[in-house]
């Protein structure tokens, strides 16, 4: 097992992916606890690789206790045959998702999402984004299916988003007790972009007022 764990970094660095990572065999194990990257830099265009994770071999990957924000190329980004959780993170404004899951040995769960791109002050953007925090995405090495539980997705001034998740060449995704916050009228809880066979959804709750929530 691999244990990769601490330090935030902040500020602009374009272009550069924080792990790449994989296990060599099915049989590893790589976990990376309580990395912080934050204000990548603009994110509405691809940064051409700047991504906190980057796996495509096989193995166990485990990310928790994470925060990242202002990435122009995904936070996450697996294509790999092996199980990857994400739990109880944080992430913010990333294009053109913060994680992309591809797998029924995927899931997230305990983490919080946020999209804002007033938040000029932390988060560059010329107003063109194409956004989603959870791509379902079963391309290359990756598969259908995925988990999503008990998370939180908020949504408040993003242009041309494409949904708090975003069902994208990937047939089935379980989404279970889990809260949007969708203040901006467009965008939804989830969106369909191809045809899929499975989509469950249970425990949710909806809203789009500023109130506070809970599921």
């Amino acid at each position: 097992m691999i244990w990769l764990c601490g330090g935030t970094t902040s500020g602009s660095q374009e272009g550069e992916s924080r792990f790449y990572v994989g296990a060599e065999n099915s049989g590893g194990h790589v976990m990376i606890d309580g990395v912080g990257c934050l204000n990548r830099g603009t994110i509405s265009y691809s940064n051409n690789g700047d991504r906190i994770v980057w796996c495509s071999r096989s193995g166990d990957l485990t990310i928790r206790n994470c925060k990242g924000s202002g990435f122009g190329d995904n936070i996450i980004y697996t294509r790999m045959s092996g199980a990857m959780t994400v739990e109880n993170c944080v992430f913010a404004n990333a294009t053109p998702s913060c994680i992309r899951v591809g797998g029924d040995d995927e899931e997230v769960r305990d983490s919080t999402f946020y999209m804002d791109t007033t938040r000029t002050e932390v988060y560059e953007t010329d107003g063109n984004v194409n956004t989603s925090f959870i791509m379902a995405d079963n391309r290359q090495n990756a598969s259908n299916g995925g988990y999503v539980q008990s998370c939180s997705f908020v949504v408040r001034t993003t242009p041309n988003a494409t949904g708090a998740i975003r069902m994208f060449d990937n047939r089935w995704l379980d989404v279970q007790d889990s809260q949007f916050l969708l203040d901006q009228g467009d965008v939804p809880g989830i969106g369909v972009q191809n045809e899929v066979d499975d989509l469950w959804i249970s425990g949710t709750y909806h809203t789009r007022t500023s109130a506070s929530t809970t599921a």
